[in-house]
């Protein structure tokens, strides 16, 4: 039940008001840029110009699941969940907790883009909980975390023209969607939740953590528009989302009801004002805009059966000076690399915000296979508070 309770609401590095980005480890196995390269079913999530592109894919089904946390601990750790050991379990917990933070999220969707047509649905949740101290029963700790779910349709349509040499295309799409949120800033419920699901003695126990977590739930409808220009080796793209701002009306629900809600299919009904669940205050997801670049080396010889190319964005630009750090700048930088083999074999690297990511991929006929290890900065600038990760991918794409 854990996993879908993190689904009703969850997100880390989210506010109520920002926009949400699923970690699909294509993306993030390339540092997060995508706005030059997009195509395809990440077209959805990038840039509705990629709709534009040359050929057509048919994604039936793509399931992601990805942890916040060192990849290379989560085994040691879940051999101690399950091992009885309750001091090992309790220690390799704690280590993640107070280490760079815990969470994991998931998305699963399906969509079609080509021809200049673009739709799909999506269902995505996101969390991580971090502190300096670990709760127990004798001290509460300072554990706290922030959770997100967003189930979103997505449709829209690009047009190519040709200028002189260069192939250029537009497009656009709306975007409407249901968005859960909620901030655990109570540490009782944090510890409560972390001694129920995860099996260790963090006290909270006596914490109804289901009826006391609020939820705040509400409809959104979003523009996203793009563009890109197509010359000869290289590529310049450009992503617009959440045009003019997307306005959230939300209500205020305890965890408990939403869940009861989505049990029966859906969510509950919507507070008015006078309600004590109404939330007056007005909630808008700022329009961000991203630039990018890409140079794709035609290879000859030998090297045909080696498909490169190399790109860069940066992301949010028009925020790049709100910051006090002298390098907060570099957290709107993102750069990636991928060299396909024989079109089965996909390796893949970057840099996320000043960390290096890297991932692979497996294309056999229409399965795709694609893992990522990555890191985000939660901090003001580069290496201040990185968030470590790992992402895996199966598709059936066509």
């Amino acid at each position: 039940m854990f996993m879908f309770l993190l689904s009703v609401p969850a997100a880390f590095g989210q506010s109520a008001d920002s926009t949400f980005y699923p970690l699909h480890p294509i993306g993030m196995a390339q540092g997060g840029s995508q706005t030059a390269v997009a195509r395809g079913y990440s077209s959805l999530f990038t840039n509705p110009a990629g709709f534009a592109r040359t050929g057509s894919e048919l994604t039936l089904l793509s399931a992601t699941m990805w942890v916040h946390s060192n990849p290379f601990t989560v085994p040691a750790s879940t051999r101690a969940l399950f091992s009885g050991d309750l001091s090992a379990n309790r220690t390799r917990v704690e280590e993640q907790f107070t280490n760079g933070g815990f969470g994991f999220g998931g998305t699963t969707g399906l969509g079609y883009v080509g021809n200049g047509v673009g739709i799909g649905v999506s269902a995505s949740f996101d969390s991580l909980f971090a502190g300096s101290s670990f709760p127990d029963p004798d001290s509460p700790g300072d554990i706290s975390g922030v959770l997100l779910s967003e189930i979103s349709l997505v449709g829209g349509l690009a047009l190519p023209f040709d200028l002189g040499r260069a192939r250029a295309s537009v497009g656009a799409n709306i975007r409407p969607f249901v968005r859960m949120w909620a901030a655990v800033d109570d540490p009782a419920i944090a510890a409560g939740m972390i001694a129920r699901y995860l099996g260790v003695d963090a006290g909270g126990e006596g914490a109804d953590f289901m009826q006391e977590q609020l939820v705040l739930n509400g409809f959104g409808l979003a523009f996203d528009a793009g563009a890109l220009l197509e010359w000869d080796q290289a590529s310049v793209g450009l992503s617009v989302r959440d045009i003019g701002g997307t306005d959230l009306g939300y209500s205020r629900h305890s965890l408990e009801r939403v869940w009861t809600s989505l049990q029966s299919g859906g969510l509950p009904a919507p507070a008015r004002p006078g309600d004590q669940e109404f939330v007056e205050e007005n909630y808008r997801i700022p329009t961000t805009v991203n630039v990018g670049g890409a140079w794709h080396p035609s290879l000859t010889g030998m090297g045909r059966r080696l498909n490169p190319v190399f790109h860069a964005e940066v992301r949010d630009l028009f925020r790049i000076g709100a910051h006090d750090h002298s390098l907060g700048p570099l957290l709107h930088l993102h750069v990636g690399a991928e060299a396909t083999l024989w079109n089965t074999f996909a390796f893949r690297a970057g840099l996320y915000q000043g960390h290096p990511t890297v991932g692979g991929g497996l294309m056999l006929g229409f399965f795709h296979l694609n893992a990522a290890w990555f890191a985000r900065e939660t901090g003001d600038f580069p290496g201040d508070a990185p968030a470590r990760g790992a992402a895996l991918e199966a598709a059936f794409r066509f």
